[in-house]
């Protein structure tokens, strides 16, 4: 009986042509997705990820790259943006709410929303104009201490819009955050999403689990190193052994230094650490050191007219380096708000506090020491200054950073 034998030269012939075949898929891949990235790129991997988060799908508008899809149950629209004179970020999510909603930078000229709200957030009263038509439904959703947390999470930055009007969330910045541009939108789709839930009176949704590595890598990629494989097997199919692969040592798992009795008062304190000095701004760092004042995570200060050993904390996500604020009063957490920037942070003395020239001045005088927050060390009206009237922490806006004495 005749029998059939695989030749080298059959192998060989197999083996060119399923590269050849590989080769010219990956090419046409290649132009098709260097056409749709055209304009960004530079951030190839964060579309994939969000592509995946959302379950959608990419399409260009003009100079708009525009991902449609679903998040936590909704539908969702992400738009990338180079048209000039349009916001380079813009989100909208279906949201129906029994009042509007409109978040704008203090600055902005607002003309949406008849009457403005204030919050219990203090941050986001300083910073942003919180307006509405409907007064008392948007009270009621405001309410939750958790809301105007998450307004400040959205639209900390000075150039962040927020509306919740016509059936949908619409959210819109200026620019383009980097790096991890993905992280950042997701981080905001959560925010969204919980907004979402509280003006629709449903039960807030479970986080979305992130994208798994293979959402990093393109899909031609993925089909080209299969045939390799798959060739590779053929061809070595004679092979009486394998080299067991060497498994990566795995990293460490995060452990967080915040004092006991202070993470007892900090939600989720264990996803944060206490910030070093080399977190802070070098220059920053230098501009203090000449008032004799040290880079620190964790700041004392007497800041009530009790005279209390009273501390600040600085605090920094290992994953996001989003830093993060607290002030503990006579022992109790009274201050927790997170910034996307912080160059530094320092005490104020109380002497000190009244010979600042303001910006915008406090309503109500100091009772202690002031906590100085320098969000960008290039901006000299970028600080602003925490102190205390009874147990309310209040904020003011100094004119210029670089007049406040520390010592």
């Amino acid at each position: 009986m005749a029998s059939w034998r695989i030749s080298s030269a059959d192998e060989v012939a197999v083996l060119l042509l399923v590269l050849g075949a590989a080769a010219l898929f990956g090419i046409f891949k290649f132009l098709k997705e260097t056409a749709l990235l055209r304009g960004f790129s530079g951030m190839a991997k964060d579309i994939r990820i969000l592509c995946k988060l959302v379950h959608g799908e990419r399409t260009r508008d003009g100079k708009d790259l525009v991902i449609r899809g679903e998040y936590a149950g909704a539908p969702v629209l992400i738009r990338l943006s180079r048209t000039e004179a349009v916001p380079e970020l813009n989100i909208q999510m279906r949201a129906q709410a029994r009042c509007n909603l409109f978040v704008a930078p203090i600055r902005a000229r607002s003309t949406e929303g008849a009457a403005r709200l204030h919050t219990t957030h203090a941050l986001l009263n300083t910073r942003c104009s919180v307006r509405t038509d409907d007064v008392l439904e948007a009270r009621a959703l405001l309410q939750s201490r958790q809301v105007p947390e998450e307004l400040w999470r959205l639209c900390c930055s000075s150039e962040a819009y927020l509306s919740l009007a016509n059936g949908r969330l619409e959210y819109s910045e200026e620019q383009l955050p980097a790096p991890d541009t993905a992280g950042w939108i997701r981080r905001h789709l959560r925010s969204l999403a919980f907004l979402a839930a509280q003006a629709q009176g449903t039960s807030v949704p479970p986080e979305q689990p992130a994208p798994s590595v293979w959402a990093q890598t393109p899909i031609w990629v993925a089909i080209a190193s299969t045939a390799l494989i798959v060739v590779g097997l053929f061809t070595f199919v004679n092979a009486k052994s394998l080299r067991t692969p060497v498994q990566a040592a795995q990293p460490a798992p995060f452990v967080s230094d915040i004092p006991v009795a202070v993470a007892a008062q900090v939600p989720d304190a264990g996803s944060w650490r206490l910030a070093r000095p080399s977190d802070f701004d070098p220059r920053a760092g230098d501009w203090a050191s000449q008032q004799h004042t040290e880079l620190s995570g964790s700041i004392a200060g007497s800041f009530t007219a009790d005279h209390s050993q009273d501390v600040a904390y600085v605090l920094v996500n290992p994953k996001t380096s989003e830093k993060r604020v607290i002030v503990l009063v006579n022992g109790a957490l009274r201050f927790d708000a997170t910034l996307p920037q912080l160059a530094l942070a320092a005490r104020i003395p109380a002497g000190n506090v009244s010979n600042i020239e303001w910006k915008a001045k406090p309503t109500l005088s100091a009772d202690g020491d002031g906590l100085l927050l320098i969000r960008g060390y290039d901006d000299p009206s970028s600080s602003i200054v925490i102190y205390y009237s009874g147990l309310r922490a209040l904020t003011a806006i100094p004119l210029d950073y670089h007049r406040v004495g520390l010592d």
